[in-house]
């Protein structure tokens, strides 16, 4: 291959560079499953130069070369485009892949970058500063990053230490002519060489296989007529461009981000393929398999080998129908989520034990909300900035995402999230499969999202979830043609409510023996415990808040209120969605009296029904489907109806990251007709 002498030497050579990387272009077959063939070209790339210009076509002098670093979520086919690339340009592949024990010193001890001295890492922050201080200047940089080269020294030595071993490992499945190439005495030269180092995803190892990439070129340029090309891939990469880990130089590093499979090709090349062609096909159709399919891994080695399967097309000659079977299958948890679990297994994060692995996801999970909420912040006026950065500070003190900073950004590495464009699958992963497709003119469905939202959120910071439906509605639907302000409304609603608590206590108790059925002898409720409840109320027609949270922190139980809103652009009429919550603005204090009523006989009824202390209102929450640069105009009261101070909170679209986005199916939401309709009468329609 690649216009090579036809000698014996030379083919022994080339066998042996194929079979180095044979695992990663080899159709497979795994738990009876067939994997397609990919290749390079379909993964979307995004190539990090001023041109966009190809990086194999822009390698210069060997003292100018630079080191292809390539980038992205795990699964997204790096692997695949760092091998079928230079192969592609007319280059021999000689692939390795770190592994533990490259790692390990001769006792079996892993031996991990060595920190750098106070005294080094002050020196090494300064030149930092001046550094970026003239990047846009016309300077001659190159004695600064030769000092950080220097302050560097002890990291680029232990990568290459490192990928030495690596090295190693793999020229002693090397026999005859191969091996003696490999040790540069060999008489035969390929013709062009790129040396593939995957699974670099430690960001010290590949910024020190970056930085001494100009000299491991010219220390292996024996093995070919040209240089050869250092190629540098793992997930969490893109972070030496975006977190500020530039390799030392940044003209040693050209990088490339695989963003992800590139639909319209896949669906050309197999379009005919007798036994994917369908399930390309069919995969944007399935509820599941459209998430999924935006990780190439979980596409290529669950997805299509899944709708692939013979046995879901016997006996249905029509195509209409196989393509219709194909989407129902796509659509079926039960049969996509082995794609979910053969990802698990197939990247570095299938050596974490599973609470390790919970511990990412939610971190992943942390990253995103904040991430969002602080886009969300920066445009913003007070009040609502304000409340916006309170949103952002009770992120930043969760556990998760403190853990991103004390882990070393381990997110990234273990490629479970991305610094910019995180595939849908993954956030699906974040979120524990725990999401939902926000439709047109289905208000239900956001309260859906918020729901299942705050259990993760919940879940995340620590407590125990449980899910239950109320009997009744807290409070029901006015009826009769009485007014707000009528005298005798509330005595009459307290009434109601009265009769309504011996049943709604039945079943509030079910609920506690069942989740003292699941509790240990601890007991659950104690203070050590942290226990939530979200509450749906018992009728659609309820007019109070729409999903409610019960949460016990150890100490004292609070009931959180949300009320949700549906919209496509902002209307006046989303600020009444505070009524709902107790909460009066100008003109309608007697509907947030009503609605406050019912909130305050459901506390007396939980407390009454798990005593376990005082039941106390908790937050009130007006939740919106609208970003938060559309709520110019959005209310912020702070008092309840007696004219007493209460917690508001708002949560504006960017709060319900990342399980909004999973299921986004690119639809514009129209208005839900969740609505106050008419100052008489304040009910859901």
């Amino acid at each position: 291959i690649n216009n090579l002498i036809n000698t014996p030497a030379l083919q022994e050579i080339t066998k042996f560079l194929g079979r180095t990387s044979e695992k990663v272009l080899s159709t497979k077959q795994e738990y009876g499953l067939t994997i397609p063939n990919i290749d390079s070209s379909f993964v979307s790339v995004n190539y990090h130069s001023e041109n966009q210009q190809h990086p194999l076509l822009s390698r210069k002098q060997p003292d100018k070369d630079f080191a292809l670093v390539v980038a992205g979520e795990s699964g997204s086919g790096k692997s695949v485009y760092s091998v079928n690339e230079p192969l592609r340009y007319g280059y021999n592949v000689l692939y390795l892949a770190f592994q533990k024990e490259d790692f390990q010193d001769d006792r079996g001890n892993v031996k991990r970058c060595p920190k750098l001295k106070p005294e080094e890492r002050c020196w090494l922050d300064y030149v930092q500063l001046v550094v970026d201080r003239y990047d846009q200047e016309q300077v001659d940089r190159e004695p600064l990053f030769r000092l950080k080269s220097v302050l560097n020294s002890h990291r680029n030595g232990w990568a290459k230490t490192v990928r030495d071993k690596a090295l190693e490992r793999v020229s002693a499945g090397a026999e005859g002519q191969a091996k003696t190439w490999l040790s540069g005495k060999s008489s035969s030269q390929v013709e062009k060489l790129a040396i593939v180092l995957d699974e670099a995803t430690d960001l010290d190892l590949a910024n020190g296989l970056v930085d001494t990439c100009r000299d491991f070129a010219t220390e292996k340029r024996e093995l070919s007529k040209e240089l050869p090309l250092v190629i540098v891939s793992g997930t969490g990469l893109d972070a030496i461009r975006t977190g500020g880990h530039v390799g030392t130089n940044p003209s040693k590093c050209f990088l490339v981000t695989i963003t992800g499979p590139k639909q319209s090709i896949i669906a050309e090349a197999l379009k005919s393929h007798e036994r994917f062609g369908a399930a390309v096909r069919a995969s944007p159709g399935g509820v599941f398999s459209r998430i999924l399919m935006t990780n190439a891994r979980m596409y290529f080695r669950g997805v299509l080998p899944v709708l692939g399967l013979e046995f879901l097309k016997v006996q249905v000659p029509d195509e209409s129908e196989v393509q219709e079977i194909l989407v129902q299958a796509g659509s079926s948890h039960v049969l996509m989520s082995y794609a979910v679990r053969k990802y698990l297994i197939s990247n570095s994060i299938q050596y974490l034990d599973s609470d390790d692995r919970k511990a990412l996801l939610e971190q992943a999970f942390t990253y995103h909300l904040h991430k969002s909420l602080s886009g969300a912040s920066k445009s913003l006026c007070p009040p609502l900035k304000h409340r916006i950065e309170g949103l952002i500070t009770d992120v930043t003190e969760m556990p998760a995402f403190k853990a991103i900073k004390k882990n070393g950004e381990k997110i990234f590495e273990k490629g479970l999230a991305r610094c910019e464009g995180t595939s849908k699958a993954l956030k699906y992963l974040a979120c524990f499969g725990l999401t939902d497709s926000l439709e047109r003119a289905n208000g239900y469905k956001f309260e859906h999202i918020t729901s299942l939202h705050v259990e993760r959120f919940m879940m995340t910071k620590g407590y125990k979830v449980w899910k239950h439906k109320l009997k009744f509605a807290w409070p029901p639907k006015k009826t009769g043609n009485s007014t707000y302000t009528t005298a005798t409304l509330i005595p009459k609603l307290k009434e109601t409510l009265e009769s309504q608590k011996e049943h709604e206590q039945k079943n509030l108790r079910k609920l506690l023996q069942r989740m003292d059925a699941n509790t240990g002898d601890g007991g659950l409720f104690h203070e050590d415990s942290k226990v939530c409840v979200i509450f749906s109320q018992g009728t659609l027609t309820a007019q109070g808040g729409d999903v409610l949270v019960l949460c016990w922190d150890g100490e004292s139980m609070k009931l959180i209120s949300i009320q949700c809103k549906h919209f496509s652009k902002w209307e006046d009429k989303i600020n009444k969605g505070w009524l709902s919550l107790g909460v009066p603005i100008k003109g309608f204090v007697g509907k947030a009296r009503y609605s406050d009523t019912g909130l305050l006989e459901l506390c007396s009824t939980i407390q009454k029904s798990f005593e376990r202390g005082e039941v106390s209102v908790g937050k009130r929450v007006l939740a919106l489907s609208l970003p938060a640069n559309e709520l110019k105009k959005l209310v912020i009261p702070t008092e309840d109806a007696d004219g007493k101070q209460v917690e508001v909170e708002v949560w504006p679209k960017e709060w319900f990251e990342p399980t909004i986005s999973v299921m986004d199916v690119n639809e514009e939401e129209e208005d839900d007709d969740d609505d106050h309709q008419n100052d008489g009468d304040d009910v859901r329609q």
